[in-house]
């Protein structure tokens, strides 16, 4: 019981940074859910095993990685020349480290109240002007000023913490 907790637990961790981590290579979410959800079977089969990996997190992610070469290679005949160079390209922990990042701040943007994301998403994702904002949502430039403002203080921990990979890559 233990086990499927265990599994359980990686799942609930990783699911949403497999997902993003597998985007890069799949620009298909169906495809990409199909990849991620293989992943956590081939985890779960293996889990009684004597070779069962220290780093189940490195497992997923390697999983996924040679799925979606896979993935490329079966659907994309046209640019078997790009495979080469994915298929070579190892899953490194930066990487790792930033598609986890940004799960979590996707998952603090989904947790804002509706009308503050919408006004979150449309300034930060669309670049539209307070005025345009105000304009489509029929609230004033004010009433976008507030929510972005308590967007930004609801992800202040997050964004930290992606400030400080960003600084330790750079360093």
């Amino acid at each position: 019981m233990t086990e499927n907790r265990e599994i359980e637990s990686l799942f609930r961790q990783y699911y949403r940074p497999l997902c993003l981590y597998a985007f890069r290579f799949i620009k298909d979410t169906v495809a990409v859910e199909d990849v991620v959800q293989e992943a956590f079977v081939k985890c779960l089969e293996k889990r009684n095993s004597p070779d069962w990996p220290k780093s189940p997190k490195q497992y997923l992610f390697r999983i996924v990685h040679n799925s979606c070469v896979d993935f490329v290679k079966a659907n994309s005949p046209l640019i078997r020349t790009d495979v080469a160079g994915i298929s070579e390209y190892f899953p490194d922990e930066n990487i790792v480290d930033k598609s986890v990042l940004m799960s979590q701040l996707w998952s603090a943007i989904d947790k804002m109240p509706e009308k503050r994301r919408q006004v979150f998403l449309m300034s930060k994702r669309d670049s539209l002007s307070y005025a345009r904002i105000g304009e489509l949502l029929g609230i004033s430039e004010n009433t976008v000023h507030n929510h972005l403002t308590k967007a930004m203080k609801s992800l202040k921990g997050v964004l930290a913490i992606m400030l400080l990979f960003i600084f330790n890559q750079i360093c």
